[in-house]
This record gives C-alpha cells, sequence and structure tokens, in this order.
C-alpha cells in the first residue's frame, strides 16, 4: 500500500514537472516569438534617420520607451534603441538622460563586438567634442577601434561616421592632411550608399568639415565652393544638425559669409 503511494506520489511530482517545463517552453516560444515581432518594431524605427523625425521625437521616444520598459527585446534590438532615445534626449538638451541611456545601450551590446556598440563610442566622442572635452573624446575613439579598425566595419553609415570622427580629432590636433584623407574617405564610403537616408546629411557635415580644412590650409576658393553647395539647405537650421555637429555648424555659419 505504502509502495503504491510512493509510486503514485512519484508519477504526479513527474507529471507536475512535466508540466512546468512545458509552461516554461511555451513561454520560451512565446517570448521568442514577440521578440521577433519587436524586433521589426525596432527596425522600422531605426531605419528612420533622426533628421528627417526631428519634428516627431517625442512621439518616437514615447514609443521607444514603451517598446524598452515593456516589450520583451532582443539584446542588440534594445541596445541601439536606448542609443537612439538617448540622442533625442541629447537634442532636448537633457544630458543626464543622454548619458543613462547610452550606458544602457552599452550594457546591452557588450561583447557583441558588432558595429553599434563601435557607434556608441562614436556617439561619446562626438558628444565630448562638442563639449571640447578632448582627451575624453580621444578615449572613446579609442574604445571603439579596439573593437575592430575602421577597414573592417560592415555597416556603411557607421563606417562613414567613424572616418568623419576620425577626421575631426586629426583637425582638432592641427593634422590637416590626415583630417583631409579621413574626411575624404568617409565620403568615399557614401559614395557607395547614395540613396540611403543618412546619406544628404553625412555628405553635408562632411563637406563642412572639409571647409574648415580648405581655410585652415588657405584654399579659401575651394572653402567657399563647398559652403555654396550647401548654401541653401536647411541642413544646418534645426536642433538635430546645431547640436549633433556645434562645431560643424558654426563654422558653416561663420565660414559662410566669409568674402573671398
Amino acid at each position: 500500500m505504502q509502495r503504491k503511494s510512493i509510486k503514485k506520489i512519484s508519477i504526479a511530482i513527474l507529471l507536475l514537472l512535466a508540466a512546468l517545463l512545458l509552461l516554461q517552453s511555451i513561454f520560451y516560444a512565446t517570448t521568442y516569438i514577440e521578440k521577433i515581432s519587436n524586433h521589426q518594431k525596432a527596425e522600422e524605427i531605426l531605419s528612420v534617420d533622426l533628421a528627417y523625425s526631428w519634428d516627431t521625437m517625442d512621439e518616437q521616444l514615447n514609443t521607444i520607451n514603451d517598446l524598452l520598459k515593456n516589450k520583451p527585446l532582443f539584446d542588440n534590438d534594445a541596445g541601439r534603441l536606448y542609443e537612439r532615445a538617448g540622442l533625442i534626449y541629447l537634442q532636448e538638451g537633457d544630458s543626464i538622460s543622454y548619458y543613462k541611456n547610452l550606458g544602457y545601450a552599452l550594457y546591452y551590446l557588450d561583447g557583441s563586438n558588432d558595429d553599434f556598440t563601435i557607434n556608441i563610442y562614436l556617439d561619446l566622442a562626438n558628444f565630448y567634442l562638442n563639449n571640447y572635452a578632448f582627451s575624453n573624446a580621444q578615449a572613446m575613439l579609442d574604445n571603439a577601434f579596439a573593437i575592430k579598425p575602421i577597414e573592417e566595419i560592415e555597416n556603411l553609415q557607421i563606417k562613414s561616421y567613424a572616418y568623419r570622427m576620425q577626421g575631426i580629432m586629426e583637425f582638432m590636433k592641427y593634422n590637416y592632411n590626415e583630417a583631409e584623407t579621413a574626411i575624404m574617405n568617409s565620403q568615399r564610403v557614401l559614395a557607395d550608399c547614395p540613396d540611403e537616408v543618412f546619406a544628404e546629411s553625412y555628405m553635408a557635415m562632411n563637406d563642412v568639415w572639409l571647409a574648415r580644412i580648405y581655410e585652415e590650409t588657405g584654399r579659401l576658393a575651394k572653402c567657399k565652393e563647398k559652403l555654396d553647395e550647401w548654401a541653401d539647405s536647411d541642413m544646418f537650421t534645426t536642433n538635430i544638425y546645431r547640436s549633433h555637429s556645434k562645431g560643424a555648424y558654426l563654422c558653416f555659419k561663420s565660414a559662410l559669409f566669409h568674402t573671398i
């Protein structure tokens, strides 16, 4: 009798464990399916260049925060969404939230050794440059290029960005030949993807830095030529571009009215 009771209890325990394992498997499967669905939502958000959605940033930020707080996400998606949220906070002048979100982005992308991790360090380098913290900016670039050299970056947007940041750092060190080489490398990357949503804004920012190089090296006619290409553009009249590349914008505004 006792053996039968023990056997029944054992069977009941095994059935319970099997049920729990089944429920756990269903939960993981459901969560994975949700992550795939949310991955598509994340890609839709991230596929729109921030420059083209500056007038709907609050709406985009609310959507991103809802995904981050309430939806299951792959780590890569979470990292990239935290980065986008950080950039929006930066445009709104909230430096603390910018830092916090980029910290979360690095946490979720940690160890991935992929191009998006490099992009976070480039964002931080750009932030430090805009605040004239050049040693911190160089440290962020060193972190980025420790992951992989620029030549091995596969994402063309990030590769172009990396070359531009490298060029800006060389400019700040008065290494104008090296700066020009890096910026031209950035332009050559963009030539391979002229129809991408980011291409025009990246070309504009590169041209402004080339104009600064030309001005510093006495090639004023070439400086004016570069600036004239964007004279009628609204590329540098929105907060997106003023804060994202403040040094370039200020050069553009001052050099634009320079008479040669």
